[in-house]
């Protein structure tokens, strides 16, 4: 991947970003930390015809994940994100996204998730 974006860049960078981010902030922690079920719904479509985005920063803490104030709340049948993202890297093609929210936020990186969501 490092070299196909290595070349892209040197031709389009805003096409080379697009491709670094698919494969390294949305379809790396899906294949690496995803369960089963998240791998086999999300990869294939990753590797093939849908985009996949980046959802870290917020309004208030920027890119400082200890910052973020997006809360994860346990519910009936999985989880409500409650917050505010911003600058979203592919937020606007995206189909699947990588949200990070936290059971507690401001208590630092133990409480913080990452989420598979779809649009």
């Amino acid at each position: 991947v490092v070299l196909a974006v290595e070349e892209l860049s040197k031709v389009d960078a805003s096409a080379a970003i697009q491709v670094d981010v698919q494969n390294t902030l949305v379809g790396y922690p899906v294949a690496a930390y995803g369960t089963d079920d998240q791998k086999r719904r999300y990869l294939t479509r990753l590797a093939a015809d849908t985009v996949g985005a980046y959802a870290l920063p917020e309004p208030a803490s920027g890119s400082d994940a200890f910052g973020l104030l997006t809360k994860a709340e346990r519910v009936d049948g999985g989880w409500r994100l409650n917050g505010a993202k911003a600058w979203i890297t592919n937020g606007a093609e995206a189909e699947i996204f990588v949200v990070f929210a936290s059971e507690n936020p401001g208590q630092g990186y133990k409480h913080i998730t990452a989420f598979v969501v779809e649009k």
